[in-house]
């Protein structure tokens, strides 16, 4: 299944048109979008460098996936937090570790 959704995102950042499935999502279909999401974000996240800001319309340009997808996988996750009067990422190791796997087959 990543396969499939992998080359449907890549052809979304050729075209720089971010795609999203059709919606409401089955359950099975939530599950499967939900931890492809969660891979792709993270691992772009993880290969962020620390001194250089990032925002989920960066992590929609790197991805292909739409700001409201990113923006619902970076909440589902609690990696968005609110500090200082704004909203910063803040990703643990741990969450990393668990979801950063290769996408591919």
């Amino acid at each position: 299944m990543f396969l499939s959704l992998r080359l449907a995102y890549e052809l979304s950042k050729i075209e720089e048109k971010p795609g999203s499935p059709e919606k409401p999502l089955s359950d099975l279909g939530r599950v499967g979008y939900e931890s492809y999401w969660g891979q792709v974000v993270l691992s772009v996240l993880k290969a962020q460098p620390r001194d250089k800001p990032l925002s989920v319309d960066d992590i929609t340009k790197q991805t292909g996936i739409i700001a409201d997808d990113v923006f619902h996988i970076l909440q589902k996750l609690g990696v968005i937090k609110y500090q200082g009067g704004e909203h910063v990422f803040e990703v643990t190791t741990e969450l990393l570790s668990k979801y950063c796997t290769p996408v591919s087959p």
